[in-house]
């Protein structure tokens, strides 16, 4: 059958699609961030905010076949580019990752080809900056039928993340660890056990449930992201926005809150989510005044072990830092996925600057060696005139 596409422009036609929504949700194997609710809570935080929404839903014969939860804004190109019409995933940067959503299979590649179709005669764009994205076979599709339709594409790996494999349960996991691995964190409970450690698991619905969150907010407040305004605490709209992640998530035991305490005091938090067989570990956070008992890896360790118990099969970890590698079975990726017409302004400025990335990473590598035998040339002169002083 035909598709019938459809660009939405109002926030409030995702509570009307709700139920279509998430049945593509499940069979297309979509993450949390793609998920009605937290299209739902996005939008009670930031709706009205930045891009309109655009929101592309591909039907057949009464079916939700695929969707992409854009938006259209005018930005810049790239860092220092100049500003044309975007085509972007709706939720952005601040609020978690993103995917295309269709259903697996031919059904869904032309489904996702009809949506392509739809963006282009909707207009009003230069530029589809899809960032970060989950890769996929609906992106792949995308990806295909915009080089068919003679569109430039830009694909690149964007962030790295570690993935941890819990399908042979807590210890199958650990079985495959080293010995200073496993014993690091033996070490690390038991030293937070003396200290008077104590560890909640909230899953939502408990009477003290969002007290617990505004105490896990409180930990982020105080962690060093705060210092570089990346925490979600110090923000309203971001404590606003976890609150109603929290409410949604936990109303179908979806998240979870780990808080640990040390000596009576919040010393670390873990926020999780859950979709299908996978968790994520949203957001972890913790007291440096706490740095000597290793609180991150107590409470990480401790998140593995619980989400090995509940029969999760896969532990994301959304981004990789040499910490989070040492948990990690596996090293995914989110993508950076643009589009773009040829011959326009964002076309000659992706143009050129793809050209000369090569040349300025070169430059970067001489500039450091540079700087390095600087360096090694000043402490070479620093340990003679020692020298010659102690002489």
């Amino acid at each position: 059958m035909p598709h019938m596409v459809e660009l939405v422009d109002d926030l409030g036609r995702l509570g009307d699609i709700g139920p279509q929504w998430a049945e593509l949700h499940a069979a297309a194997g979509g993450g949390p961030f793609s998920s009605a609710e937290w299209l739902a809570a996005w939008a009670a935080a930031y709706g009205g905010q930045g891009a309109a929404p655009c929101i592309g839903l591909a039907w057949s014969g009464g079916r939700l076949l695929a969707g992409m939860p854009l938006g259209l804004r005018r930005g810049r190109v790239s860092t220092r580019g100049p500003r044309v019409g975007k085509l972007v995933m709706l939720c952005d940067e601040r609020a978690g990752f993103h995917e295309v959503l269709a259903l697996p299979g031919p059904e869904g590649q032309a489904a996702v080809a009809a949506l392509l179709e739809g963006c282009l005669a909707r207009g009003g764009w230069e530029l589809a900056d899809l960032n970060p994205v989950l890769g996929s076979a609906a992106l792949d599709g995308l990806a295909a039928r915009a080089q068919a339709q003679g569109l430039a594409v830009w694909r690149r790996e964007e962030i790295r993340r570690a993935v941890c494999d819990l399908s042979a349960g807590w210890q199958g996991y650990l079985a495959r660890r080293s010995g200073n691995f496993r014993k690091s964190i033996r070490v690390a409970r038991k030293r937070v056990e003396a200290e008077w450690g104590t560890l909640r698991i909230l899953r939502g619905g408990e009477p003290d449930a969002d007290a617990v969150l505004e105490r896990a907010l409180a930990v982020s407040a105080r962690c060093w992201k705060a210092r570089m305004g990346t925490d979600i605490g110090s923000n309203p709209r971001v404590r606003a926005f976890m609150t109603e992640i929290w409410t949604r998530f936990s109303a179908r035991k979806a998240a979870r809150i780990l808080l640990l305490s040390i000596g009576g005091r919040d010393a670390a938090s873990c926020f999780l989510l859950r979709s299908g067989n996978r968790e994520y570990g949203f957001i972890t956070d913790f007291d440096e005044d706490f740095a000597a008992l290793s609180p991150g890896r107590v409470i990480v360790s401790h998140a593995l072990e619980t989400a090995a118990a509940d029969g999760i099969a896969v532990f994301d970890m959304m981004r990789l830092t040499p910490f989070w590698e040492r948990f990690a079975d596996e090293i995914q990726s989110f993508e950076r996925l643009r589009l773009c017409r040829r011959f326009g302004l964002a076309w000659l400025w992706l143009s050129v600057e793809e050209r000369a990335r090569p040349l300025g990473r070169e430059l970067r590598k001489r500039y450091r060696r540079r700087s390095h035998t600087r360096i090694a040339f000043k402490d070479r002169s620093s340990e003679r005139e020692r020298s010659d002083e102690d002489a």
